[in-house]
């Protein structure tokens, strides 16, 4: 039984960096460009999104961050995972995609790339209380000084990781709109 337990310690404690995600990438011939910059658009907007940046010329799509939604809001379906659904639920987090469009080197064409960021909303003017009270958490009336000195005067977002399957499925969804 110990030997068991050992070994499982071992096994999750390796050293071993996380490998990156692989960026999810289409290719297209240079005449459907306006095509499938205009469907990476519409798609963007189907998923929820609202565009921040459109530069058509430097194929650059970005969005503004969208609220990521909760297990009671199971008609959405950003998280692509129940660990995301429930990481979802229990934090404030959002969305944020970027589409780029550039030019392929090895065969004339382009390359359209979907980066999803999941980010994390900090507050650190709020606070846990106890759990004897009455309420839970509470407000500071400004940012801790001790984060102030680190340049943090408000809410901020915070980079957790990609998600790599919603990059495929809306790389998927941008192919089907494009055809």
């Amino acid at each position: 039984m110990l030997s068991a337990l050992l070994l499982f310690t071992l096994l999750g404690c390796s050293t071993v960096p996380a490998e990156q995600p692989q960026t999810a990438r289409l290719t297209f011939s240079a005449d459907r460009y306006p095509v499938v910059f205009e469907a990476a658009v519409e798609t963007l907007r189907g998923y929820g999104y609202r565009i921040a940046r459109r530069d058509y010329r430097f194929g650059t799509i970005t969005t503004y961050p969208k609220e990521a939604a909760t297990a009671a809001e199971f008609w959405i379906d950003d998280a692509t995972t129940r660990s995301q659904r429930k990481a979802d639920t229990l934090n404030s987090q959002q969305r944020k995609v970027t589409v780029k469009v550039e030019q392929t080197e090895e065969q004339p064409g382009y390359s359209l790339a979907v980066e999803v960021l999941v980010e994390r909303l900090q507050r650190p003017e709020r606070y846990l209380t106890h759990s004897a009270s009455p309420r839970i958490s509470t407000t500071y009336t400004d940012v801790p000084m001790h984060l102030k000195d680190q340049g943090i005067d408000g809410p901020y977002a915070q980079t957790l990781s990609r998600d790599p399957l919603l990059e495929r499925r809306l790389i998927e969804a941008i192919k089907a709109a494009a055809e």
